[in-house]
């Protein structure tokens, strides 16, 4: 780990747990049936939920390996079927029920910074799975189960087929919500001028800004032309 990205965690993890120690102990003040009501119940159940997440997917990273092998592996079972940051997951959620068990604005704090930091690195190895692994599963979303992330790319020409109603072939589509597969997004981005944003997991795909109307489409039916 470089000594840079090591003193930035050092320092967050110090005041972090400063604010948090601080206000719990100093200035917290809860009705004396805290511990049975609905926010500290329901906090604690994600907490605990979210850190058994946590603990699976890193079991599942730390074994992808069998002694003596080298090289990297695609991590599979648990939350890694449905999502590339399982273990990111598992901490926001951990964090997200501590927010709530504390009912604190350092609690909320902490778990607002936490998604944004940790939704930053899924991104980043979500992109490296999908450029080291060509097998890698396309359904597999970022860091949220079935919740379909948005990234802009540019629109191109593109031939449907084995498209249901209209005939689609040759049809030149203006910005619009469509669905890609991640390594298309990155060939889509130089093509035209103009932007398009697509999100992936939706595939009720809307008629405006169509030349030609269809819907219900998937972009594995459509052939992309150069």
């Amino acid at each position: 780990m470089p000594l840079y990205a090591f003193l930035l965690a050092f320092i967050f993890c110090t005041y972090n747990g400063y604010l948090q120690s601080r206000y719990l102990s100093q200035y917290a003040v809860y009705a004396d049936d805290w511990l049975s009501d609905p926010r500290f119940l329901t906090g604690s159940a994600l907490w605990l939920i979210g850190m058994l997440i946590n603990i699976h997917s890193d079991h599942v990273l730390r074994n992808l390996r069998k002694p003596g092998e080298t090289g990297y592996k695609i991590p599979r079972g648990g939350l890694f079927e449905y999502i590339s940051a399982a273990n990111y997951f598992g901490e926001v959620v951990e964090w997200c029920g501590y927010a709530l068990a504390s009912w604190s604005i350092q609690g909320w704090a902490f778990a607002v910074f936490t998604f944004c930091v940790l939704f930053t690195r899924a991104q980043q190895h979500h992109k490296w799975y999908h450029e080291k692994f060509e097998d890698y599963p396309k359904f597999r979303k970022i860091m949220i189960p079935f919740l379909g992330e948005i990234v802009w790319a540019k629109p191109i020409p593109i031939e449907a087929k084995g498209v249901k109603g209209k005939e689609a072939s040759g049809t030149k589509f203006s910005p619009k919500l469509v669905e890609i597969n991640e390594p298309d997004a990155e060939e889509m981005a130089g093509a035209r001028d103009g932007w398009a944003v697509r999100r992936r997991g939706e595939e009720d795909l809307p008629q405006t800004n169509v030349e030609v109307g269809m819907s219900m489409m998937n972009i594995d039916e459509w052939k992309m032309k150069g």
